[in-house]
């Protein structure tokens, strides 16, 4: 049986025509899966734009394109046009993304963080065009959320819990502020992560399906590209003009900006402290340790790891400090070699420092050497 990870090769049209209404059908019933499971409802929509990637490996783009818009009618007949451009913008940009990654043999690390990037503004898109076209403002999706956190504060009160120890030391009323100041963000962040779901789920079912897909490289070695930097100095020199005239729609996007980049840089700024675990080979139980006091911490871990994070890319500490003498690797500890040595042997050995008197140890002259080694009659 043909590998079905192969390329097709020589396929006639009605064959392509036939495996694209499959993924298309099977792209629908995720959608539906989504849309009236609830238990499922995480599940679907992660795969919906996986039948379209696959197309897109075995055939091309415009096929996969092609069957995404197909993919995107069908559901709107049975979901409504609203879930179908949430669906389309919010998961089947990330799997046409993927899929080009894939098929071009692309890097791991552009693929991801490609995908999470392009997730989160998409996602903020689809939400925003899915309200317009249903016809509510976004007070009323506000309003929902004010509900959510009038339920939590009931259910801590009830359990005896204030509102400084239920919210970090804010009352509700500044828990509704913030959420309302920074709602892009908090979706921005969301589908950053359903992106990154997304990946490691594509990655793992496109192998067992016998398709080549490259492997993520080890946490320890995720680097950023330097360019990424200038999101962050974009943000806040946008967020100090923002204070400083008084614009607080300035202040608001730059600082929705800069709370969707942080968890980016707090990834990278972890990636550099694992090196150094692995770098140094910190046993298992101190490693445990660290972690633990560091999340102990709290705030002031994560500032670090921040402030790391935020330059290396420009510094690239791990290639600097694997090139420092004063950060050298441990070398391994010699176990001593027990076995049977001649004497001649281990006295011409410069390593030898078994125990023995003057006369052992000195220079030994080549006739003694043969005497030595002469077998006994």
């Amino acid at each position: 049986m043909q590998n079905f990870a192969n390329k097709a090769k020589g396929i006639t049209p009605v064959q392509k025509l036939t495996e694209a209404a499959m993924m298309v059908a099977i792209s629908v019933i995720l959608a539906l899966v989504a849309g009236y499971i609830p238990l499922l409802g995480m599940i679907g929509p992660l795969l919906f734009p996986l039948p379209i990637a696959i197309l897109q490996l075995r055939h091309d783009h415009i096929t996969a394109i092609a069957a995404l818009a197909a993919a995107a009618l069908i559901s709107g007949l049975f979901l409504g046009p609203v879930a179908a451009i949430y669906l389309v913008l919010g998961y089947g940009i990330v799997g046409l993304f993927l899929g080009w990654c894939f098929r071009g043999d692309r890097s791991p690390i552009l693929a991801m963080f490609g995908a999470t990037i392009l997730s989160a503004f998409s996602t903020l898109l689809g939400l925003v065009l899915s309200l317009q076209m249903a016809g509510l403002p976004m007070s009323d999706l506000m309003a929902e959320m004010y509900v959510v956190i009038d339920e939590m504060a009931a259910q801590g009160a009830a359990a005896g819990m204030t509102e400084a120890e239920l919210f970090a030391g804010m009352t509700v009323a500044e828990v509704k502020q913030l959420m309302a100041d920074f709602l892009p963000s908090i979706i921005i962040t969301a589908g950053m992560m359903m992106a990154a779901a997304s990946y490691f789920l594509f990655t793992y079912i496109l192998r067992r399906l016998g398709f080549r897909v490259r492997k993520m490289p080890a946490f320890c070695a995720w680097h950023f590209h330097p360019y990424s930097v200038w999101f962050v100095i974009i943000g806040l020199i946008a967020s100090t003009l923002g204070v400083r005239l008084g614009n607080d729609t300035v202040s608001l996007v730059a600082g929705n900006l800069l709370y969707a980049i942080y968890p980016l840089v707090l990834i990278s700024g972890a990636s550099v402290a694992w090196w150094f675990f692995k770098f140094w080979r910190v046993p298992g139980l101190y490693k445990g340790l660290t972690a633990a006091l560091f999340i102990l911490s709290g705030g002031f871990t994560v500032f670090l790891l921040l402030i790391i994070g935020l330059f290396d890319p420009l510094l690239d500490f791990r290639s600097r400090l694997a090139r420092h003498p004063l950060f050298a690797a441990p070398e391994p500890k010699r176990r001593p070699d027990y076995s049977y040595r001649p004497p001649a042997e281990r006295r011409r050995d410069p390593e030898w420092y078994a125990d023995a008197d003057d006369e052992a140890k000195r220079p030994v002259s080549a006739a003694e050497d043969a005497e030595e080694e002469k077998p006994q009659e």
